[in-house]
């Protein structure tokens, strides 16, 4: 009678095993990780992050994309939902990140720095109808890359400064401090992202500063004694223009003895009244050279228009513009030659 009855009721469990197996992963048995804590992937080694949809893969890409958020990593939006990401630090079980409401509806895409992540749960909740999913990356993949890209980074500008220290040139040297300065500011970005990924914080302390090697360029910019020529300049007032950029890029503008010489072409052209309004358009072009050779060490040129509803106020305009590109914007126009003309 008892084989009997156990024959009977063995379907039935085998029936109730299979309805809370279910239960447990389409509704039932919320997980921890989507409210923000998972045992199998602690914070202390996995960067984790959420996302939620009405489709199992529009979630699973909303995960990864939010992993990506944590590095402010741009991704391309296609519709409206909410989502939300999150990280989370070791220190002390400090927990950091919020909700909020998104405008994506994220297509499957990470970024080269995410190419170890990976959704590794899915959960689907029968009350709200939403899929989730959630997103991990391991802290120790992310870190030995990041410390990698760091340490090329700073070869590179120990080359760079090691050439600005051989040179005898001033200006060459700025050139290679500058592109040691640009190295340093990209390196930078990738010591947050390690700051982020590192529990303690600390990522890899740099050799020098951005704010270091700028006082540097200074330093050898006031040991360029130069002096200023016009070639054509359509308005009359141009030389006083390249004397203010000489002094604002903090070189050493002298009439006498220079080892260097700026050059200046200003070519502007009347295109007269036009709906209304009076135009100017033309070009700006300056080009440095070292006097001892004639060797031209760098060049720029920029393209002008300005217009007014008098010929006097757009000439005023383009003069204003003339003055504001050589006094703001001259000495990095030069220094930035250097990304050809000097590696």
């Amino acid at each position: 009678m008892r084989g009997r009855a156990m024959k009977y009721f063995r379907p039935l469990y085998i029936l109730i095993s299979v309805i809370l197996l279910t239960a447990c992963t389409f509704g039932g048995g919320r997980p921890g990780w989507v409210d923000g804590a998972s045992r199998e992937y602690p914070a202390s080694r996995f960067l984790l992050a959420t996302g939620s949809a009405s489709a199992p893969e529009d979630a699973k890409s909303r995960a990864l994309a939010n992993l990506a958020k944590i590095f402010e990593v741009k991704i391309d939006d296609i519709s409206r939902d909410e989502s939300s990401a999150w990280r989370e630090t070791a220190g002390e079980g400090t927990v950091q990140g919020g909700s909020q409401l998104t405008v994506r509806y994220i297509d499957a895409y990470t970024t080269k720095l995410l190419e170890g992540a990976n959704v590794v749960e899915q959960w689907f909740d029968r009350e709200s109808r939403l899929h989730y999913a959630l997103a991990t990356v391991s802290r120790e993949q992310l870190s030995a890359k990041l410390s990698g890209e760091i340490r090329q980074y700073d070869h590179h500008s120990q080359s760079l400064v090691a050439k600005s220290q051989q040179t005898r040139d001033p200006f060459r040297s700025a050139q290679y401090l500058y592109q040691a300065r640009l190295a340093q500011q990209q390196r930078a970005a990738l010591q947050r992202d390690l700051q982020i990924v590192d529990t303690r914080g600390h990522g890899i302390r740099p050799l020098w500063t951005a704010a270091q090697l700028e006082r540097r360029i200074d330093e050898q910019l006031q040991r360029m004694p130069i002096n200023t020529e016009v070639l054509s300049d359509s308005f009359g007032k141009l030389m006083r223009a390249l004397r203010g950029g000489v002094s604002a890029a903090g070189m050493n503008y002298t009439k006498d003895n220079a080892e260097y010489r700026l050059s200046g072409t200003l070519d502007v052209e009347d295109k007269g009244l036009v709906d209304g309004w009076y135009w100017y358009r033309g070009a700006l072009e300056v080009t440095l050279i070292r006097v001892r050779d004639d060797s031209i060490m760098a060049t720029h040129r920029w393209p002008l228009k300005a217009a007014g509803q008098t010929k006097t106020q757009a000439a005023v305009r383009l003069d204003d513009q003339v003055l504001d590109k050589l006094t703001k914007n001259l000495k990095e126009a030069l220094l930035a030659y250097t990304d050809q003309a000097a590696r």
